[in-house]
């Protein structure tokens, strides 16, 4: 799929506008937290390092197969299958904690997001703080809550033996574990978060697909959310990802007679091309950035190279 200057234009516009709401996904803080396939992988090599004997499991979840699956010997997948859920959630959301420097200095994806007007709503999936941290005079809205702090901290080797002791490290009320969303966990989050669509005239869903896969849509409530709220309504969406088909087509047969624009980028690059370009020109905000876009797309392609 061939990214235009059209598609970059009117997306600067859509982000420099007032009316413009986000929705962000794993693929918004990439690379700097792993999505999926690298979160996996990350868990595994911490818990063939930090994991000895096995830790017997209350129950076996959905996250101990999606994990098994992966496993590089059956030795590994045996035991990865009878972990407690507790040394799950403790390597996950270690794995998710963003590194203090990206804490501290915005990442680029995250500089371009704070160039957004005052007060615009950002419905916030990733649960790394880094939205918050750096999007302060937006309105963030951390669906999913965040890892606690502390996690960044800890030694996952007294994590794995404070867990075998059956201590819970992170709370079960938590829920952004890579499974199914469950109804009753999220309405009292989403609804708050989704009526500040009722007020947008343009959406951006950034590396978000709503777990979209084989099977279907995973993340259901969410999905449906966005078709009640956006459904009504004259509303504008761009699906910004590596690919944003799949997403795309997913919300055109849902939302009839709907603008839906397909962004094909790495946001990470994008937003790296964009500050370049901009700084280059002299610019001051991103609509003005909108004029550039033929340079933005020399600068990504560079970057992709």
């Amino acid at each position: 799929m061939s990214l235009t200057e059209d598609q970059i234009r009117r997306l600067l516009i859509a982000v420099a506008h007032r009316r413009t709401g986000f929705i962000l996904g794993a693929g918004a803080s990439a690379p700097d937290v792993p999505v999926m396939r690298d979160l996996i992988q990350c868990v595994l090599k911490r818990f063939r390092e930090d994991v000895h004997g096995f830790i017997p499991a209350q129950e076996v979840t959905p996250v101990h197969y999606l994990f098994a699956a992966a496993a590089p010997d059956e030795s590994t997948r045996q035991q990865l299958l009878a972990s407690s859920r507790q040394t799950f959630r403790a390597f996950i959301a270690e794995g998710l904690h963003p590194k203090n420097e990206a804490l501290r200095s915005a990442p680029d994806q995250y500089k371009v997001l704070a160039m957004t007007r005052p007060g615009v709503p950002i419905i916030n999936y990733n649960v790394d703080g880094l939205a918050r941290v750096h999007c302060t005079s937006s309105k963030v809205m951390d669906v999913h809550g965040n890892v606690p702090e502390f996690v960044g901290r800890m030694r996952m080797t007294e994590v794995v033996l404070l867990t075998q002791e059956g201590i819970e490290i992170v709370p079960e009320s938590s829920f952004w574990l890579p499974e199914p969303e469950l109804e009753a966990q999220l309405l009292q989050a989403l609804d708050p978060a989704y009526r500040c669509l009722l007020h947008i005239s343009q959406l951006v869903i950034i590396g978000y697909s709503f777990g979209l896969g084989g099977n279907g849509i995973t993340d259901e409530v969410s999905f449906n959310a966005v078709v009640e709220y956006c459904g009504c309504r004259d509303i504008a969406i761009f699906v910004v990802d590596p690919a944003p088909s799949a997403l795309a087509e997913c919300l055109g047969e849902c939302l009839k007679n709907r603008t839906i624009t397909m962004i094909p980028v790495y946001w990470n690059l994008l937003c790296a091309a964009v500050l370049q370009v901009i700084r280059d020109g002299g610019v001051s905000n991103l609509g003005r950035g909108a004029a550039f876009s033929s340079s933005i797309i020399r600068e990504y392609r560079q970057l992709l190279d």
